[in-house]
C-alpha cells in the first residue's frame, strides 16, 4: 500500500507545531541547565537549585537530556533528505539548499 503525499500545506502546517515544540524544549532545557549557572542568576539561587538538582540527580539528568534531544531532533528533521520524511526541501527545495549553504558551519557541526 503506497503513501499518501502530504501537501505543501501540510508539511507547513507541521513545521509550525514543530517549531513551537523545538523552542519549548530549548527553553526547558536552558532553564534547567541555566540553573547551575551564576551568570544567569544569583549564587543563593544557584546553591538552592543545586541542592535540589542533586538530590534527585538521576531525574533532572534524564530530563535534562531528554529536552535537549528533542530540541535538536525537531531541527535537524526539518533538513531531513529521507524521500518518505515531510522536511523543509518538500516545501521548497531551492530555499532550503539554499539556507543550508549560507549556514553551512552551524548545519554541520
Amino acid at each position: 500500500m503506497e503513501k499518501e503525499k502530504l501537501t505543501i500545506k501540510e508539511i507547513t502546517d507541521y513545521f509550525r507545531s514543530n517549531i513551537f515544540e523545538s523552542i519549548s524544549a530549548y527553553s526547558a532545557w536552558k532553564m534547567i541547565f541555566g540553573s547551575r549557572s551564576i551568570g544567569m542568576i544569583s549564587p543563593d539561587m544557584v546553591d538552592r537549585y543545586v541542592r535540589v538538582q542533586k538530590c534527585h540527580s538521576e531525574f533532572f539528568i534524564s530530563v535534562e537530556n531528554a529536552f535537549l534531544f528533542q530540541f535538536v531532533i525537531k531541527v535537524l528533521h526539518s533538513f531531513d533528505r529521507g524521500t518518505n520524511s515531510a522536511s523543509l526541501y518538500k516545501v521548497n527545495k531551492n530555499l532550503t539548499k539554499g539556507f543550508v549553504l549560507e549556514n553551512k558551519k552551524v548545519v554541520e557541526a
